[in-house]
Formats: C-alpha cells, sequence, structure tokens
C-alpha cells in the first residue's frame, strides 16, 4: 500500500512582489546595484527562467530609471555630462539583452537555475572579500 501525502501548498501573498520592488527600490539609491539582492527572491516562488530574467530586468530597470530624478534634484547630477560614459553604456545593454536572449533560449531550465545559483553565490562571495579587504 502507498501512502501518497499532501503538504499544504504556500499561499502566495499578494503584496510580496510589489514589498520587494519598494524595499530594493530604496536600497539602490545607497547600495547601488541590487541585483543580487532581489534574484533569490525569484527563484523561491519558483519561476520558469524567461520569468526570472524577464521580472528580474523590470525591477532593475524600475529602480535604474526612478533613481534619475533623485540624482538630478538631489545630487546635482549631470548625466549630460557623462555622455561619453553613458553612450558606450547603453550599446553595451542593447547587445548584452540581445545576446543574452539569444543565449537564454539555449540553456536548459535546469541548467540555467543552477547557473543563476552559482552566480549569485559568486557574487555574494566577491561582494563580501572586497568589503572586507
Amino acid at each position: 500500500m502507498v501512502f501518497i501525502f499532501k503538504t499544504p501548498k504556500k499561499k502566495e501573498k499578494k503584496g510580496s512582489f510589489i514589498k520587494v520592488g519598494f524595499i530594493s527600490g530604496i536600497c539602490s539609491i545607497f547600495i547601488g546595484a541590487t541585483g543580487p539582492l532581489i534574484a533569490p527572491f525569484f527563484l523561491s516562488h519558483k519561476l520558469i527562467k524567461k520569468n526570472i530574467i524577464a521580472n528580474k530586468a523590470a525591477c532593475q530597470m524600475i529602480s535604474h530609471i526612478g533613481k534619475i530624478p533623485i540624482f538630478i534634484f538631489l545630487f546635482k547630477f549631470n548625466y549630460f555630462a557623462e555622455y561619453k560614459l553613458l553612450i558606450p553604456l547603453i550599446i553595451a545593454v542593447y547587445f548584452g539583452t540581445y545576446f543574452g536572449k539569444k543565449i537564454l533560449t539555449l540553456i536548459p531550465e535546469k541548467t540555467f537555475i543552477l547557473l543563476f545559483k552559482i552566480t549569485l553565490t559568486l557574487i555574494s562571495i566577491r561582494l563580501i572579500i572586497q568589503n572586507h579587504i
């Protein structure tokens, strides 16, 4: 005889993505890029690779766009004066996104999750070492 026990499913809180977005948005002003901070949250929701990338990219984009007025008005940062740096970065983002989408289709789902976790671990180790040396 085989018994199958069903574990109760965790109910997702509807506002959980909003809370993470708000917290990472606030943190991004002081920390900078909060990608490693929010990435584990997407893994815990069992999203597929395309959803992880899309949601993380959307969060990062909203976070960075939200910082533009803060840096202009609060810190008096002049983006136009930095065009020599910003234009190559914008071009790099375009090509990185283009090639990243191509590569993403080639990677199996389980391999992506493993690589994502390894990358997060390496980034975390680097940040710890960088801040303690």
